[in-house]
């Protein structure tokens, strides 16, 4: 029986959520229906129109080429006595979750109205508007307006341009990723009741707050699958943002409104006591991270095959990706009396035990080489001497799965 471990990033939702370089453009679009959405269904009570700023004044620190991530890790850098910044950083995760919400949602009938789904219609909407910059300027969380001035004008002309390709932007990604479909279809087994996951065969880490295996499950099966059998063996390690289901756009910006924030467990608070917070977690919040219970799933147990699948190893992840590399790997080793490698008189070679297959899906040999000199840094390996064997594969339709499998 062969150990995979799967290893997500965005890469692997790309068919239904943006990548970094996808972002900004349809953060602008997601600001853009937010604000029509409030202005013409609500009469602007109860602090929607602070949210509103908020959201416009984080699409314009997007156009500075800084990803959602980045600027949570600045604001998360600033003086640990400014009282500001653990608002900032949680307004900035409660707005990144009503966006994938938007994201996630927007392609099911009832969440938009239908005849508002039109690049028509908010072409008309923002022709209609006297001028855009009051919406950013003034009460938000994060920029004054002072910072923002100089990137608003002119800002109908950027949301004109946003508009131009709302058919595109609207309806090029799906609710679904095709291939956690696949994947479900084919890796899992006959079971009494309802199909059943190899949860002795596979553990997925995701570095994605997405929905993506829970809405495959339902488009399949019912969501006991999900719950029994497929989430106890997948750990979001940045935690995952709530579905909503069955609420309307505007019900979900209400929700916040009233709520104040989405609050959630998260699994690695969970264990240290329970206390609750935004379901999202950075990497990075804590300032010596102890992660043995992040670690936990991983006691004894040894991946012979580790898929790593539209993930980069970034820079910021670097901590908790070594402390799991390192630990899954070195579970494949005999601590006892086998060393990993041993000489054959016989053959008069060197033999290796064990031998671990790491697989890269990249369709790229740049990114595929990028990638695989990130791994044997932080799981500190040396290919040969490890016996370890890294290989790409170049498969854009589906998950790839070992033959050991």
């Amino acid at each position: 029986m062969a150990n995979v471990l799967y290893y997500l990033g965005a890469g692997a939702s790309a068919n239904a959520l943006p990548i970094v370089n996808e972002m900004t453009e349809r953060f602008g679009l997601f600001f853009l229906m937010a604000h029509y959405y409030y202005d013409k269904y609500r009469d602007g009570g109860g602090g929607m129109s602070e949210l509103i700023r908020s959201i416009g004044a984080l699409y314009f620190v997007l156009k500075k080429n800084r990803s959602i991530d980045t600027y949570a890790k600045e604001l998360w850098l600033k003086n640990k006595n400014d009282v500001s910044r653990e608002e900032r950083i949680e307004t900035l995760k409660n707005i990144l979750s009503l966006y994938l919400i938007w994201e996630e949602r927007h392609k099911e009938d009832g969440f938009l109205r239908a005849n508002d789904i039109s690049k028509d219609k908010f072409s008309s909407y923002l022709l209609s508007q006297q001028d855009f910059v009051p919406i950013v300027r003034g009460n938000n969380c994060f920029e004054s307006a002072q910072d923002n001035r100089q990137d608003l004008y002119p800002i109908k002309e950027e949301f004109r341009a946003i508009i131009e390709k709302f058919d595109n932007l609207i309806k090029e990604k799906k609710l679904i990723d095709d291939r956690y479909i696949n994947f479900l279809i084919d890796v899992s087994e006959q079971g009494q009741t309802h199909p059943k996951f190899p949860s002795n065969k596979i553990k997925i880490v995701s570095w994605n707050y997405d929905n993506q295996f829970e809405l495959a499950c339902d488009k399949k099966w019912a969501g006991e699958t999900y719950q029994k059998e497929i989430k106890p063996n997948l750990l979001q390690l940045n935690g995952k943002f709530e579905r909503h289901k069955g609420c309307s756009f505007i019900g979900v910006l209400e929700y916040f409104l009233k709520n104040k924030k989405y609050i959630g467990i998260n699994w690695f608070d969970k264990q240290q006591g329970g206390q609750e917070y935004s379901d999202i977690k950075f990497a990075w919040e804590t300032e010596k991270p102890n992660f043995d219970e992040f670690l936990k799933p991983f006691d004894n147990y040894g991946a012979k095959h580790i898929v790593v699948i539209g993930y980069s190893f970034p820079f910021a992840n670097r901590e908790i990706d070594k402390l799991i590399l390192q630990k899954i790997i070195s579970n494949n080793f005999d601590t006892g009396q086998i060393p990993r490698k041993q000489y054959d008189n016989n053959t008069k070679k060197y033999s290796y035990h064990p031998k671990v297959n790491i697989y890269i899906q990249a369709l790229s040999k740049k990114d595929y080489e990028d990638i695989k000199e990130r791994i044997i840094s932080l799981a500190d390996i040396d290919l040969e001497a490890d016996g370890i064997k890294i290989t790409q594969v170049e498969d854009p339709i589906k998950f790839f799965i070992p033959n050991a499998l």
